[in-house]
């Protein structure tokens, strides 16, 4: 921490103390400040009984200052403690051991220990390994400049001096079949995460572009470099890329929140280190730089081929409507009147290409919003109609609106609301349905306003390709699970029925990923192992939630407790074994574990606590043509995966589907999900709409006290 940081941390702190073991003045320095004004101030020789080294910081947050319940967020510390291990060994090639201990007041919560590991190993926390194309490799850069720096010696006057400084700088390479990932990129300097970048990764990423860009070009023959010109673009399409800079040169930090680095001078010098050391990487590592030409003609090929594509579909649809006034309106061939729907589709026309063409054109006309819409609750109708999107809405419509608004005008017989299935797709239907509420309510009232929703999943199912939600696609998977499975409590006679399967199949629908999680989160600890903990502890009723717990400490003093707990333990896994505190260690499958049971594990296993309270842990279990067996939740849902239909597309956006895709799903009224707007709950929905997007104090009081207690699903998270 700096003079400056130091200096605000005292200024909000009502308790600030500072012990500083200086040694090589073999001294110890300890000043305390109470509310930002020093109170004691000691200097005395070290002992033998100092082993301490380094600076002590302690402080109590001021509450005058930043409220009575402030608190450091701890898992953010323990994450950014964490990170820095990766650091520490490139900084001192030491190894490194970090104890972490969480306290409630005076009390101990949690222990940990983290150790120092390899830089490189960091990029793996980046990287989907499902997706991993290019192993990582790492590539080291030393080099130095020169500073003119002032020198000031007791009783001398100070004088300008060159002085050299070094630069080490170590990138860590990767790629991913994601190619609509750009500048996945992370970066350190001087263990600050410079998240915004700066010098250091613009010329790093400069050297690498322009040598990969000059190698994929010397390796193309004459008749792809006509098809296909290189860009950098192309080059970043799935790269990830981890940078850490180590210099006791100037960097220039930008701003306090130090997220980026400026020095000119240090740029250059980074960009020739990295120059070198690139070269000299590839011409060492042929088979890895040909692999990356490979990605990048893909890249570059496919990038070419859609330009091709965009282009000629605008260019056919510019032909055939070139009539139309609007350039985000396409009608239907019916006039008069004959039965006609309106479509109302997210995005610029060409974006909207797959809906365009899908349709049917005879009675099925697009209308093409392009981006948010005015909210109708914060503007007046002068203001509204200043909006393009709203205003040619109505001049299609041909309904009119405030004074001259004529509902017998319409003109179409239903106005269907298709946006993508995501936050934007969502606040435009609000948007667009908000206003019909506010100035054209009949249209609801005479049963012509309606949404369409298009399916969520395109799976490997030949009865059924699609599902338009995860609860349609669990029922088709249920019922392929429960034709082979026959599942049930294991203090029940029975097997559940049809409705209790379903039930069961739709509470435990993350579980299985759940677990998965907790078994990369916890190191890779055996996840039946992390499931039975949990279950030991939710079934012996000392976990109720994440949030109401015993004290694990106290609950692993209990002996008993202890030679009950162990016992079911090695039941499954014999080489475990209870090393004190909280803490399990041992071999499962020739592989060491180590797993400490405290608060993060609690709050890590909230997802499946639920789960294990209504079904327990133990399911009896038989499949066709086979004995019955005692299997854990986990088990059976890995062994019942196999059924499960694969999941080829989901879709987010309607570009994401192509015309043939759209016009089956959603555009043919046989199978399209179509929801009919009533005005019967119209005062429940404008709670919600002015919750979700007013303006007023009271609708932002309640929309965080949602965003508080609300939880998100981690599949939807892109929704």
């Amino acid at each position: 921490m700096n003079i400056c940081g130091l200096t605000a941390v005292n200024a909000l702190s009502s308790y600030f103390r500072i012990i500083s073991y200086r040694e090589n003045e073999k001294t110890v320095h300890d000043i305390v400040f109470e509310n930002g004004v020093k109170v004691s101030d000691k200097k005395r020789k070290q002992t033998k009984t100092d082993k301490q080294h380094g600076t002590i910081v302690e402080f109590i947050s001021n509450p005058q200052y930043l409220g009575k319940n402030v608190h450091l967020p701890f898992e953010e510390v323990y994450s950014w403690i964490e990170k820095l291990t990766y650091q520490l060994s490139a900084a001192t090639n030491k190894k490194i051991k970090i104890s972490i201990d969480e306290y409630n007041g005076t009390k101990l919560i949690s222990k940990s220990k983290l150790k120092s590991q390899p830089f490189e190993n960091l990029i793996n926390t980046m990287l989907d390994k499902d997706k991993v194309i290019i192993e990582p490799f790492s590539i080291e850069c030393k080099g130095s400049l020169t500073e003119n720096v002032t020198v000031a010696k007791p009783g001398e006057k100070p004088k300008n001096v060159n002085k050299k400084k070094d630069v080490i700088l170590q990138v860590v390479f990767a790629y991913e079949d994601s190619p609509e990932n750009i500048n996945v990129y992370d970066s350190y300097c001087n263990y600050t995460n410079t998240t915004d970048g700066g010098v250091h990764i613009n010329n790093t990423e400069e050297a690498f572009c322009r040598y990969i860009q000059n190698a994929t070009t010397a390796s193309m023959t004459e008749k792809e470099r006509e098809k296909w010109n290189i860009t950098w673009a192309d080059i970043r399409s799935g790269l990830v890329m981890l940078l850490n800079l180590s210099t006791n040169a100037q960097v220039q930090f930008v701003g306090n929140a130090k997220k980026e680095i400026a020095n000119p001078e240090l740029g250059k010098v980074i960009k020739t280190i990295s120059d070198e050391e690139i070269r000299k990487y590839f011409e060492k590592n042929q088979s890895k730089l040909q692999s990356i030409c490979k990605i990048v003609k893909l890249n570059a090929r496919t990038r070419i081929e859609s330009q091709k594509l965009k282009t000629t579909i605008k260019k056919e649809r510019m032909d055939s409507f070139s009539e139309h006034a609007m350039d985000n309106f396409i009608r239907c061939n019916n006039t008069g009147k004959q039965y006609k729907e309106l479509y109302l589709i997210e995005g610029q026309r060409s974006a909207s290409g797959s809906a365009v063409n899908g349709r049917y054109p005879d009675f099925q006309a697009i209308y093409c919003l392009r981006g948010v819409t005015a909210n109708p609750y914060k503007c007046s109708l002068q203001e509204i109609m200043e909006n393009k999107e709203l205003k040619g809405f109505v001049n299609v419509l041909r309904t009119g609106i405030g004074a001259n608004f004529k509902p017998e005008k319409c003109y179409y017989d239903k106005i269907i609301i298709m946006t993508d299935a995501d936050v934007d797709g969502f606040y435009i239907s609000a948007g667009i349905l908000g206003f019909i509420v506010k100035y054209m309510p009949e249209l609801i009232k005479q049963g012509k306003v309606y949404k369409v929703f298009s399916p969520l999943y395109n799976i490997d199912d030949k009865e059924h390709p699609y599902a338009g939600n995860k609860h349609e696609y669990t029922l088709i998977a249920q019922k392929k699970i429960a034709k082979e499975y026959k599942v049930g409590h294991i203090s029940s006679k029975d097997y559940f029925n049809k409705d209790e399967m379903f039930e069961f199949l739709l509470d435990t629908i993350d579980y299985r990923e759940n677990l998965i999680r907790l078994y990369n989160h916890f190191g890779k600890v055996d996840k039946y192992l992390i499931e039975l903990i949990a279950a030991l502890l939710i079934q012996n009723g000392y976990v109720r939630t994440s949030t109401d717990y015993d004290d694990m400490k106290e609950v692993f003093s209990n002996q008993k407790f202890i030679s009950s707990f162990m016992s079911k333990i090695q039941k499954q896994f014999p080489e475990i074994k209870y090393e004190g505190g909280c803490t399990l260690r041992g071999v499962i499958d020739g592989r060491f574990y180590s797993i400490q049971i405290n608060n993060r594990f609690i709050k890590k296993i909230d997802d499946i606590i639920p789960i294990i309270q209504k079904y327990g842990y133990l399911l009896k279990v038989k499949e066709k043509n086979t004995d019955e067996r005692i299997m854990s939740i986990g088990k059976f849902l890995d062994e019942s995966y196999k059924l499960t239909p694969k999941i080829i597309t989901r879709y987010k956006g309607l570009g994401e589907a192509d015309s043939d895709q759209i016009k089956e799903t959603t555009l043919n009224k046989d199978n399209q999900i179509l929801v009919q707007f009533t005005m019967d709950d119209v005062e429940k929905t404008l709670e919600t709409f002015y919750k979700l997007q007013g303006h007023r104090k009271k609708d932002g009081e309640a929309r965080k006290k949602m965003m508080k207690n609300y939880k998100i699903r981690r599949e939807d998270l892109d929704n």
